[in-house]
């Protein structure tokens, strides 16, 4: 006889038993998210509107603002122009810019005059360009206030003319809604 068979057999210890789950961390957990999530409400309230477009949430029925989006049936239209470079004013020494831009039309039917016109177009923006300091152009608020500045002389070339809108502010209505700039570099 084997003396495998008669070697004792090990016993085998059940584990100790789990203790009870605790009801109180999830409580607390649920309640810190609930405040949580009305925090970010609150703070997100102002981009709202936004907000509901990206998750596409159908817009309010009370009479609220629509979604602002792009109209896929019409898009808009933008006009590339070549770069510039331009000498800045020299008050603040010897510097000049080099940008490219686009102007961005409602309609693609309105950018076709922009062809017939365009040395008109590069002239005033040049002008402007060069009318300015440094420190004029360089905080993104300032490159914004330009943005607007071109888009006036662009629609100006275009033969529409400037209003002073209900702010005593020269506005120009034209087919020009806005100057993006693709690249801005002072040097």
């Amino acid at each position: 006889m084997p003396s495998d068979a008669l070697d004792p057999v090990p016993e085998v210890t059940a584990p100790p038993p789990a203790p009870p789950p605790r009801r109180g961390g999830l409580v607390v957990g649920v309640l810190l998210l609930a405040v949580l999530a009305g925090a970010g409400g609150l703070l997100l309230g102002p981009y709202r509107a936004v907000l509901d477009r990206l998750l596409g949430v159908a817009p309010p029925v009370d009479g609220g603002p629509a979604p602002v989006g792009i109209d896929l049936a019409a898009p808009p239209a933008f006009v590339n122009l070549e770069s510039f470079t331009v000498n800045l004013r020299e008050d603040e020494g010897r510097r000049y810019v080099q940008l490219v831009l686009s102007l961005r039309f409602e309609r693609a039917e309105d950018t076709k005059a922009v062809a017939v016109v365009m040395p008109e177009i590069r002239h005033r923006i040049n002008l402007l360009i060069a009318g300015k300091l440094p420190s004029q152009i360089s905080a993104p608020a300032d490159r914004e206030r330009l943005a607007l500045e071109i888009a006036r002389e662009a629609n100006l070339a275009l033969n529409y003319p400037a209003e002073l809108d209900a702010q005593g502010d020269l506005q120009t209505p034209g087919p020009v809604r806005a100057v993006r700039f693709n690249s801005f570099l002072i040097q």
